[in-house]
């Protein structure tokens, strides 16, 4: 029986091998597709699922055992997951497949900061910029790192030299640091006001009838008052968006805009009770989202937390999904000590919204604290 027939039929045995030196030696099974599975860990780390970044790296060591892109990111994912010991371990193996690169020290920098571990979080941190000064999102953790060990000043110091990262998975820690040391420094009183309580006429009481030009030119310079006010708040001019926003009411005193606007003022300086007040009057005029989220944004500053977020929760299947409703949402699950629930919103905030909200959002959350810090430090020198 010829050869070709053989293997037409499907003979059983391997054929010869094209050299004729014996028959071909069977494959063994494909490797996995590392730079596929090390895609997969980053995108699950990114939306916060450590445990699935670990599971799909954790089987791939054995094929790929001195490979430092794996191990490094398979160290981030226990260290995410809450194993710290095993995370330090894998470092240390990535090390020596890597040449003592800086990237590794990074890394475990911020898996040690994350799990409390202070001041080795600042010994790695301090070595990953001895050979790569120029890396801000290294100097930014330092920072970090600095700050949570009280030391305010030395932190700011290393914050205002390199500048701020907008890097949302390290803004995410920053926030979380930040507004933990807010709820645990006692605020200050709000600022004294002229004029703290808005005159407020029942819905729908008959205005005095004018003529139409009238009209039209009071309406005119309502809007360029409430126009210059939102560019106040925008600008953190709390004050002057209040003092711009009563002069609109005193025109017009049940404009919906102009008492919205003076609510999220009065927010701003920490008339949370009145502010309140004045939403509560919108809300029978306007029942849209916006005057709802600052309502549930003064009831989370007075205490009632789980109103709050029952209200934001609410908004949040309705929409929109802006910056400022999912940002408080994580607050809401930070005083509760739902630290994965913080995380989670905290990062829908940074990721998807925050190109649009930098300077009003961020920004204002660091001179919040920078007030907080010199306030504490004028506090503890009177003493």
């Amino acid at each position: 029986m010829s050869e070709q027939f053989q293997m037409r039929i499907g003979r059983t045995e391997p054929p010869p091998s094209l050299t004729g030196k014996g028959p071909l030696p069977l494959r063994g099974p494909r490797r996995p597709n590392l730079s596929r599975a090390l895609a997969s860990a980053q995108a699950a780390l990114r939306a916060g699922d450590a445990q699935t970044a670990r599971d799909v790296l954790e089987p791939l060591l054995e094929a790929y055992p001195l490979n430092p892109h794996l191990l490094i990111h398979l160290a981030r994912a226990q260290a995410a997951a809450g194993d710290p010991e095993a995370a330090t371990q894998t470092f240390i193996r990535a090390k020596v497949h890597t040449a003592n690169s800086p990237i590794v020290d990074f890394y475990l920098g911020h898996a040690l900061l994350q799990h409390d571990r202070l001041a080795e979080a600042e010994e790695a941190l301090r070595r990953c910029l001895e050979k790569g000064h120029q890396n801000q999102v290294a100097s930014n953790l330092l920072a970090l790192c600095l700050f949570r060990q009280g030391r305010h000043r030395e932190a700011f110091a290393e914050w205002n030299r390199v500048g701020w990262s907008h890097n949302a998975e390290f803004l995410i820690d920053f926030t979380i640091a930040f507004e933990r040391y807010l709820l645990e420094t006692p605020e200050p009183g709000a600022p004294d006001l002229p004029d703290v309580d808005t005159p407020l006429r029942p819905v729908g009481m008959l205005e005095e009838r004018r003529g139409f030009v009238d009209n039209a030119v009071e309406r005119w310079k309502v809007r360029r008052l409430l126009a210059r006010a939102e560019r106040a708040l925008t600008g953190q001019k709390t004050r002057e968006a209040w003092r711009l926003t009563g002069q609109a009411l005193a025109l017009s005193p049940n404009d919906p805009d102009a008492l919205l606007l003076q609510a999220v003022a009065m927010y701003e300086l920490g008339r949370y009770q009145q502010s309140g007040r004045i939403l509560l009057e919108v809300l029978k005029q306007d029942s849209s989202i916006l005057p709802r989220c600052f309502l549930a944004y003064c009831l989370l500053r007075l205490g009632a937390v789980e109103v709050a977020e029952a209200i934001l929760v609410r908004n949040r299947v309705e929409g929109p999904y802006d910056y400022y409703m999912h940002y408080h949402l994580g607050l809401c699950c930070l005083i509760r000590g739902d630290a994965p629930g913080a995380r989670r919103y905290f990062g829908i905030a940074y990721r998807d919204y925050f190109i649009d909200s930098r300077e009003y959002c961020f920004e204002y959350l660091i001179q919040r604290v920078r007030s907080a810090v010199e306030r504490m430090e004028r506090t503890a020198a009177a003493q």
